[in-house]
């Protein structure tokens, strides 16, 4: 079971790119989960979110962490939060690509 102070709805649209964050990096996305739609090989995406108790100091994007049709496993390292996500979706291989916005 996810922790999380709000569940923010669908942030994308099926067969669309995702992009939510939160610039200033005061919230952390705890969890997110999806919608599949077998007629159109995608997912929505929805996102579950906590508030951070401590001070941000940087946030940056990664680059892309998975390659299409190949498996992602990204972690942040212990000091670190996400607040936010970009995912470009591919018709040709109906698969995503990812970055995190990360703050500490």
């Amino acid at each position: 079971r996810t922790n999380y102070d709000y569940l923010l709805g669908s942030v994308n649209d099926f067969d669309n790119d995702v992009r939510f964050f939160w610039e200033d990096g005061k919230y952390a996305i705890t969890g997110m989960g999806g919608k599949y739609s077998k007629r159109k090989g995608d997912r929505r995406f929805y996102f579950y979110a906590s508030m951070v108790t401590k001070e941000t100091t940087q946030c940056s994007w990664t680059g892309f962490v998975n390659e299409l049709d190949k498996p992602m496993d990204y972690q942040t390292r212990s000091n670190e939060w996400i607040a936010g996500i970009i995912s470009q979706h591919s018709n040709w291989n109906e698969d995503r690509r990812w970055k995190f916005y990360v703050c500490r």
